[in-house]
């Protein structure tokens, strides 16, 4: 007879053949088993629920809209790290990547580079973007005709997958290379 321990209780036992369930035997340690067993395949369906789904969301736009804005904001913060507040120039507390011109009313200016840029939760959610102070805050920094030029785009657009695929692509390795460099 050999001589084998219990995976439920430690307890050794003996057994002529190695156990298939590699318990002892008792009624509670066979019942654990089984629950550990039924828990190991609910876990195994719901992380293939996930997955599905997964590869669902990966083919909707909103998904990698997503992705691309995040992408693209994370460049902004990274690219304008060492930089105060666009409008109040605050060096200090939490900062965004604020918006001159509305990206929900303006989607054409959404990734436009020069029309988003550092910005501190204060100006950004409190006051509304600070638009006087961030308006001046870009002449200074590109310059009245890069403003104008701003504010006088009103393209529509309406940007599919493939597009939200490639700019976050572009902006997580830009800032990728932005904080190599400093």
């Amino acid at each position: 007879m050999k001589k084998f321990v219990c995976q439920i209780c430690k307890r050794k036992y003996e057994a002529q053949y190695r156990p298939i369930h590699r318990t002892c035997g008792a009624l509670e340690c066979l019942e654990k088993k089984a629950m550990k067993e039924v828990e190991k395949q609910r876990k195994k369906e719901a992380s293939k629920k996930r997955k599905e789904k997964q590869r669902f969301k990966e083919q909707d736009r909103s998904f990698w809209k997503k992705k691309a804005i995040a992408a693209f904001n994370a460049y902004i913060r990274e690219r304008d790290k060492y930089l105060p507040c666009i409008s109040c120039g605050v060096t200090y507390g939490q900062f965004h990547a604020g918006h001159y011109r509305p990206a929900g009313r303006n989607e054409g200016l959404r990734f436009n580079t020069y029309n988003v840029n550092k910005q501190c939760a204060q100006c950004n959610n409190v006051k509304s973007g600070n638009l006087t102070e961030y308006r001046i805050g870009l002449i200074k920094k590109y310059g009245l005709e890069k403003v104008e030029e701003l504010e006088a785009n009103n393209e529509i657009v309406k940007f599919d997958i493939d597009y939200y695929k490639r700019i976050a692509q572009i902006f997580k390795r830009k800032t990728e290379i932005t904080r190599g460099f400093k």
